[in-house]
């Protein structure tokens, strides 16, 4: 069992089940809510590296913490150039895993501003203009934290992954379509 305290003062407690089922309890106040996650954080850091990196994110980095802090057990860092590159970066993580019924446990930082932290309780995603990412620094903090290959590692989770090629296809339909709207 793990528990954990969130900055909003909610309680949380994760009791594993059996493989790729967790049933975490939230308390607020005075009501216990209970939520199914048929995932883990390893897979959202890893599509979330490559949605960043999709949203043309540079330096995305993750790193697996799991025993080194109780915070998390994975950190997705990556730089985005603009506010509105950090928005479009934050967004497409967040539409497309509550797409799949992923909650986020809290977000710090504002979408119009240039860092945002997006708390998905296994895996803590940082998106950092780059003089942010230069001031806080957080390669010298998880540094000796082992790093994940996102771009060839496998995404277990099979929801997760049938969500990253429905993104891609996507994708792909609109480069078409722009430019055969651009050329004809």
């Amino acid at each position: 069992m793990h528990v954990r305290r969130s900055l909003n003062c909610a309680v949380q407690i994760k009791i594993a089940t059996p493989p790729r089922m967790c049933y975490t309890w939230f308390f607020e106040g005075i009501i216990w809510r209970r939520t199914h996650l048929l995932n883990n954080g390893r897979d959202i850091a890893l599509f979330s590296a490559r949605t960043a990196d999709d949203r043309k994110a540079d330096d995305v980095v993750v790193y697996d913490v799991r025993g080194i802090t109780d915070v998390t057990d994975y950190f997705v860092i990556a730089t985005a150039h603009s506010r509105s590159q950090v928005r479009a970066v934050v967004e497409s993580i967040k539409k497309a895993l509550k797409s799949i019924n992923i909650r986020k446990m809290g977000q710090e930082g504002s979408e119009a501003g240039s860092w945002v932290l997006i708390d998905y309780t296994d895996c803590v995603i940082h998106v950092f203009s780059p003089e942010l990412r230069e001031y806080y620094a957080l390669e010298t903090l998880w540094g000796d934290a082992p790093k994940l290959n996102w771009k060839r590692d496998k995404i277990k989770d099979k929801e997760i992954a049938d969500l990253l090629k429905r993104e891609r296809a996507q994708e792909e339909e609109d480069d078409a379509a722009k430019a055969a709207s651009i050329g004809g």
